[in-house]
């Protein structure tokens, strides 16, 4: 996907985000969202209703950003977006 493209966030959309959260160490994980009933928070699938959908459909690559979560603030950085099947997955 284009870095200056809008994020179209749908199932089968995966994001690599880089952050930290207050007391915790940086990290940098993928993100694939999919249908809520497919949730799975250990092997990182989240739904594309959930909260970092929401923001990362409002973000281009590159950009920084807040999440609310249960346990704080955590910032984040969207380093990458594909899709699910795409040539360059």
């Amino acid at each position: 996907m284009s870095d200056n493209q809008p994020i179209h966030v749908d199932v089968g959309t995966w994001v690599r985000v880089a952050g930290s959260a207050p007391g915790e160490d940086h990290f940098e994980e993928v993100f694939e969202f999919v249908t809520p009933s497919q949730v799975d928070l250990v092997e990182n699938k989240l739904s594309v209703e959930s909260p970092l959908a929401h923001v990362v459909s409002q973000a281009r690559v590159g950009d920084e950003f807040e999440l609310n979560t249960n346990t704080g603030k955590v910032e984040m950085r969207l380093l990458e977006v594909g899709r699910r099947g795409a040539e360059n997955d």
